[in-house]
């Protein structure tokens, strides 16, 4: 009897133990993300023509809407629905090619500024800059910043 009691007590503890080991998300910060300091004259995709980031107007929120740019037919979109679930979907389009879609999880959002480890987008005025950190899409890699227009 003292043998099963003991095994029920400890059944729990032991559930509870794979859960520790489990892999976590990472916390989201809800705090804002820190002001960018990026350099004037920084590269901007601006469609096909290629801009310094001292051509845009700095604005402080990102706001919910859908922002495209069109690269001479190929898209790239990058949806966001509402502000508290700091969330946004990117999608790239290119004739031919498979569409590519990802979600994104902003690990802080604030002062024009959302970010993860992956992409970091920066409100200006009519729109936001999007930097890849690292390859998001499989047909789509530009080192600089790629101005996406508010419709």
């Amino acid at each position: 009897m003292k043998w099963c009691t003991l095994f029920i007590a400890a059944l729990p503890l032991f559930i509870l133990s794979g859960c520790v080991g489990a892999k976590q998300a990472p916390p989201v910060n809800r705090e804002a993300c820190e002001a960018l300091n990026i350099d004037a004259q920084s590269s901007v995709l601006v469609g096909t023509d290629l801009s310094t980031f001292d051509q845009f107007s700095s604005a402080t929120i990102i706001e919910p809407a859908l922002y495209l740019t069109d690269m001479g037919g190929a898209e790239l979109s990058v949806l966001i629905t509402e502000l508290s679930s700091q969330k946004a979907t990117l999608s790239y389009e290119e004739p031919g090619i498979t569409s590519e879609q990802v979600e994104a999880i902003f690990t802080c959002m604030g002062n024009g500024v959302a970010e993860n480890d992956a992409v970091t987008l920066n409100a200006v005025e009519g729109g936001i800059l999007l930097k890849f950190k690292e390859g998001v899409f499989h047909t789509f890699s530009f080192d600089g910043w790629v101005f996406l227009e508010k419709k």
